[in-house]
């Protein structure tokens, strides 16, 4: 396991305290989906570690539904730009 990963992994439960607050469905986070906005922060472990990969792929790309990026279908719109 990634340093990154084990970090995160150990802290999620102080994480998911801070980021339930934040967030309107706090059982998105860390459920195999990718989450958007609110979800897909620091405080919220990138979605409790669901966004990482994508994050790092493609770094400034800040969707409201993530899962939409490289999935080959051309979403137009803030989807469709150099980041994304």
């Amino acid at each position: 396991m990634s340093p990154l990963i084990s970090n995160i992994t150990r802290n999620l439960f102080v994480i998911g305290l801070v980021c339930a607050s934040d967030v309107d469905v706090p059982s998105f986070i860390e459920d195999g989906q990718r989450h958007g906005d609110e979800y897909n922060t620091e405080e919220c472990g990138w979605d409790g570690v669901d966004c990482i990969d994508l994050n790092k792929k493609y770094p400034g790309c800040d969707v409201y539904i993530p899962s939409l990026i490289g999935n080959g279908v051309c979403d137009g719109g803030e989807y469709n730009t150099e980041e994304c």
